[in-house]
């Protein structure tokens, strides 16, 4: 179960970002996303193995 909510919780940070992204966002907002992307992976490697 909390690995469902781990994936739900950065899934939905991730489609923030990709919506904002889509909507008209600026060099910034791409940079926001890209960082939080690689953010997003490491943590929800983390959250699959446990160790959060």
């Amino acid at each position: 179960m909390r690995h469902l909510a781990g994936a739900v919780l950065l899934g939905a940070v991730f489609v923030y970002f990709a919506v904002k992204l889509l909507r008209g966002g600026s060099g910034r907002t791409a940079m926001h996303t890209f960082r939080y992307s690689i953010i997003y992976l490491g943590a929800l490697f983390s959250v699959m193995l446990g160790k959060v």
